[in-house]
C-alpha cells in the first residue's frame, strides 16, 4: 500500500502455511508447505495486478455487459466512492420501491446457472452432484476466473474485489482482540471447518481444471483461491426460499441502515425491495418477457448522483465481521448477550414456592433457568420472544404458574394463565407490539447487563483511544485486529446504553433508544482510497468497502434466513 489508513491500520498479508514450515520437519511436509506458499503468492501476485486496472474500465464493460445479457439498469450505475471503492449510484432522483435493476436468472450464478453452463461434461456432473450449493457457486466463479477472458463472466468477475477479510480466517491475535470467546470460538472453528471442506473437494477441483492450461490450474486448485471463492458467495450471495444467487450489480450496494426505524421482520424487508420471479415469462413493466427474473427496488429516497445504499437485513454484528468484512459505525439491530437471573427469595414477589413453581413451567416450556439472550435495549418491542416469556414467567404468583403449568402441558386454553388470557399463545406466542417490561421485569434485566459491561476487560474510551491513534508513524494494529477492536466498541456501545435505558426506565424517566446514547455514537473508521477511488489497503474489498457502514451487496437477513 502506498499509505495505510490512518484508522483501521495497515494490512499485513500473511498466509497460515508460513506457520508450517515451523512446525514440520519432514522433507514432504516441508516441499508441500512450500507449494502452498508459492500458490498464495501467486494469489496476492494476482490482486496487486487486479488493482491496478483502470476501475472506470472495469465498470464501464461490467454495465456493457449486464446489459449485453439482457439486464435492465433503470436510474443507476456503477461509480467509485471515497473510502467505500466500487458502489451503485443514483443517476436520477430515486424514491423508495422504486426499481433500479432486473436481470433474467440466467445470468445470476446458481447452481442451475453452473449446470447449465457448464463447458465441459465432467464440470456439470460435478455441479449436479455437489451437496452444498455455496460450493457449486464458488467453484464455478473459481473455474470461471481461472479462465480469464475466455469466460463470458469475465467482466463481472473482473469487477469483483480480490481480498474479503472474514472472521473465519482471522489470526489469533485478532481474536483475542475480539474480547468475545464464544464469537471467537465460532469463527475460529468456521474457518477450521472451511479448511477440511477444501480438503475434500480436492479429486471434484483437479476434474474441473482439466481442459486448463497449467498456470491456471495451480491457481485453481489453491486453498487460498477456494477462500477467495467461498468469501465473495459467503459476503454477497443472495437466499430466497434456501437456495443462493450471486446477483451481478445487485451485489455491489454498499451498507447503511434504514433512515426510518423499523422492527427486525425476520427478511421481510429484504423480500419487499428483492423480488424473485419464477415464472416463465413476466408480461408486462421493463424487463418484460425475459424469463424468470430478479428485480432489485430502491430501498430509500436518494438525490440524483449520491450513492444508493441498502440496508441489509437485521443482522447484528457477528454477520458482518464474519461473512461482510466490515463492522458498521451504526447498527440498530446490533445486541449483546445478556445472563437473566432467577430472583432470590425477597419473601414477597419471589418466595422459595413461586419460585419452584415457575421453574416448573420454565421446563415444561422448554425455556432455560437463566437464558442469555441478545438484548438491544430496555424496550419490550425489541426483546427476544424467550426473554419476553421469561420474564412475564418471573412475574407470576405461585398459583398462577400452577395453572399455566397445567395448561401449557395440556395445550389448552386456560384463561386463568396470564401468559395465554392476555397474549393468545401457550407462553410462547410471541411478542405482542404494545408490550412494555414492567419496572420490576427491568429490574430483573440489570444486574445482568451491569455485569456484562464490568466484564469486558478494556473500556469503551480507552477503545476509542486505541484505534483513533492509529497512524503510519505508530506501532499500529493489524487490519484484522482494528476490525476486532471496532467490533468490541460497537459491543461496549450497545451494553452502556442497555444500562442507560433500563436505569432510566426504573427511575420513571422516558428514554427514546433512537435518539438518545450515553455514549457517542460512531467510530471514524473508513478507509481511505488511491487516487483512482480503490482502496488503499487490500483487505478492503467486501462489495469493495471495509470499515464505516459500508460493505457487499448481499445482505444477510432474518440470522441466515431469506435474504442472507
Amino acid at each position: 500500500p502506498a499509505a495505510p489508513p490512518p484508522s483501521l491500520g495497515a494490512p499485513e498479508p500473511r498466509l497460515a502455511s508460513y506457520a508450517c514450515l515451523a512446525s514440520h520437519r519432514s522433507s514432504m511436509a516441508m516441499k508441500r508447505c512450500l507449494t502452498s506458499i508459492v500458490l498464495g503468492l501467486a494469489l496476492l501476485g494476482k490482486t496487486a495486478l487486479t488493482a491496478a486496472k483502470d476501475d472506470a474500465a472495469i465498470n464501464e464493460n461490467l454495465l456493457k455487459w449486464f446489459t449485453a445479457q439482457g439486464g435492465v439498469i433503470d436510474g443507476v450505475t456503477v461509480n467509485q466512492f471515497d473510502g467505500m471503492g466500487r458502489g451503485v449510484q443514483a443517476t436520477k432522483s430515486l424514491s423508495s420501491h422504486d426499481m433500479v435493476l432486473k436481470m433474467p436468472l440466467t445470468m445470476v450464478v446458481s447452481r442451475a446457472t453452473a449446470i447449465a453452463t457448464a463447458t465441459t461434461d465432467a464440470a456439470r456432473y460435478i455441479y449436479e452432484d455437489m451437496e452444498r450449493e455455496e460450493d457449486v457457486i464458488a467453484l464455478f466463479i473459481m473455474r470461471e476466473k481461472a479462465r480469464g477472458a475466455a469466460s463470458e463472466w469475465a467482466p463481472y468477475i473482473d469487477a469483483l474485489p480480490e481480498f474479503i477479510p472474514q472472521a473465519a480466517y482471522f489470526p489469533r491475535s485478532a481474536f483475542e482482540k475480539l474480547q468475545d470467546k464464544a464469537f471467537a470460538q465460532q469463527a475460529s472453528e468456521r474457518g477450521q471447518g472451511i479448511s477440511k471442506r477444501f480438503k475434500k473437494l480436492q479429486d471434484n477441483i483437479e476434474e474441473l481444471v482439466d481442459d486448463l492450461d497449467a498456470q491456471s490450474q495451480k491457481w485453481f486448485a489453491s486453498e487460498p483461491a477456494y477462500k477467495w471463492a467461498l468469501a465473495v458467495v459467503s459476503s454477497r450471495a443472495l437466499t430466497f426460499r434456501g437456495k443462493r444467487y450471486l446477483a451481478p450489480i445487485a451485489d455491489m450496494f454498499n451498507y447503511s441502515p434504514h433512515p426510518d426505524t423499523r422492527k427486525a421482520a425476520s427478511g421481510e424487508f429484504f423480500l419487499t425491495h428483492h423480488v424473485l420471479d419464477t415464472s416463465p415469462s413476466p408480461s408486462d413493466g421493463d424487463g418484460a418477457g425475459i424469463g424468470p427474473s430478479l428485480t432489485i427496488h430502491a430501498d430509500r429516497d436518494t438525490a440524483a448522483g449520491e450513492q444508493l445504499f441498502e440496508d441489509y437485513g437485521d443482522n447484528t454484528n457477528q454477520i458482518y465481521i464474519d461473512h461482510h468484512g466490515f463492522v458498521p459505525d451504526h447498527n440498530p439491530f446490533e445486541c449483546v448477550y445478556t445472563r437473566l437471573s432467577v430472583p432470590s427469595n425477597d419473601g414477597v414477589l419471589h418466595t422459595d414456592l413461586a419460585r419452584s413453581a415457575r421453574l416448573e413451567l420454565l421446563k415444561i416450556m422448554q425455556v432455560p433457568t437463566e437464558p442469555a439472550p441478545c438484548i438491544r435495549n430496555g424496550h419490550g418491542a425489541s426483546w427476544p420472544t424467550q426473554a419476553f416469556t421469561w420474564l412475564q414467567v418471573m412475574t407470576l404468583t405461585d398459583v398462577e404458574a400452577k395453572r399455566c403449568t397445567m395448561a401449557v402441558s395440556n395445550r389448552r386454553i386456560e384463561k386463568s394463565c396470564p401468559l395465554i388470557a392476555g397474549y393468545g399463545g401457550y407462553g410462547g406466542g410471541g411478542l405482542p407490539d404494545s408490550w412494555e417490561p414492567s419496572v420490576e421485569q427491568l429490574s430483573m434485566i440489570l444486574p445482568g447487563a451491569s455485569a456484562r459491561v464490568g466484564s469486558f476487560p478494556s473500556t469503551y474510551e480507552s477503545d476509542l483511544s486505541l484505534i483513533r491513534q492509529q497512524a503510519p508513524s505508530k506501532q499500529r494494529l493489524t487490519y484484522e485486529e482494528a476490525l476486532s477492536v471496532k467490533y468490541r466498541i460497537a459491543q461496549k456501545k450497545v451494553a452502556l446504553d442497555l444500562v442507560a435505558s433500563l436505569e432510566a426506565q426504573i427511575d420513571g424517566k422516558a428514554w427514546d433508544y433512537h435518539t438518545k446514547s450515553s455514549v457517542e455514537q460512531s467510530v471514524e473508521t473508513s478507509v481511505e482510497v488511491d487516487a483512482m477511488g480503490e482502496p488503499i489497503e487490500p483487505a478492503s474489498a467486501v462489495g469493495d468497502s471495509v470499515g464505516a457502514g459500508a460493505g457487499s451487496g448481499a445482505g444477510c437477513v432474518a440470522g441466515g434466513e431469506e435474504g442472507e
